[in-house]
């Protein structure tokens, strides 16, 4: 989204700061020349050249070896780095991005990460609160990896166009408020991994199927605060006040007759989802 929104017209580069090689990471990070080292045969570009004109993003940049800090600390302070064996500068025009989920205070005072290069990343700093943090957040990210799912396996599309009863979501509503439930203690990329399941699970069915790992998945200690959220497929076709009886009597069943759940969805208190149930004589099942 940064990048795509910047106006710049190069590449977007991601690097993966974690997994590479502290002996490789100059040469990943700033390329180079053919003779620069055993091995180099070629002329190789680095990130910050593939990403002239545009963003490059680093991610776990608290696990950069020190001699790297120190290396990319003079790119960002003179806008020029040096690919390995060559004999004059290059002019960076990145937009740098970095990203980390240690704590890079307790890091600089164990001298493990240097406090001018810290300083020098967050100029402008953005704090990504842990997915149980925004847990209204958790549909659209659902959506969106089932999304991406889908266009890997067309035959998930059943999950988006059918429908296994009238006006009743492929995807139960209740599997969706379950999820918000979750303590999802590895924030995105769990839910990604729960969502490649759910396809998994449901590649040769017709009715959706809930796969066995979201059994076995801690909740949180206590439910979600009541806000209004989209649902991957139909929510309610008009305000939650006119629903007719019916209509509540199947949202509380779907809710697994939870009446927080059911609140939750109709973005209203327990005690008037309560009162809406005594008035239409629902009673639980």
């Amino acid at each position: 989204g940064l990048h795509e929104t910047s106006g710049r017209t190069g590449r977007f580069v991601a690097l993966n700061m974690g997994s590479m090689d502290p002996n490789l990471a100059n040469s990943e990070l700033f390329g180079h020349k053919k003779g620069a080292f055993t091995g180099a045969y070629k002329d190789k570009p680095g990130a910050f050249e593939d990403a002239q004109g545009g963003t490059l993003f680093l991610d776990e940049i608290g696990d950069v070896p020190m001699d790297v800090q120190r290396t990319l600390l003079r790119v960002l302070q003179d806008h020029k780095f040096t690919p390995l064996g060559a004999t004059s500068s290059v002019d960076a025009d990145v937009r740098v991005v970095a990203a980390t989920n240690k704590p890079l205070r307790a890091a600089i005072e164990k001298g493990e990460f240097r406090l001018d290069l810290f300083e020098r990343l967050r100029q402008l700093a953005i704090t990504v609160p842990p997915l149980r943090g925004h847990r209204t957040d958790i549909p659209l990210l659902f959506t969106h990896f089932l999304a991406e799912q889908t266009r890997e396996h067309p035959e998930l599309l059943w999950l988006w166009a059918d429908r296994v009863q009238p006006d009743t979501p492929p995807v139960p509503l209740s599997f969706v408020l379950d999820l918000m439930c979750r303590t999802w203690n590895g924030n995105a990329r769990e839910l990604k991994n729960v969502v490649a399941g759910t396809a998994a699970a449901n590649l040769e069915s017709r009715v959706f199927q809930t796969p066995e790992r979201i059994v076995d998945m801690p909740s949180a200690e206590r439910p979600p605060a009541p806000t209004p959220w989209p649902l991957p497929g139909p929510g309610p076709s008009k305000n939650a006040r006119e629903m007719t009886t019916n209509e509540l009597r199947r949202l509380y069943e779907e809710c697994a007759y939870n009446q927080a759940k059911l609140a939750l969805y109709l973005d209203v208190s327990r005690p008037t989802v309560i009162d809406w149930l005594a008035k239409a004589g629902i009673r639980r099942a």
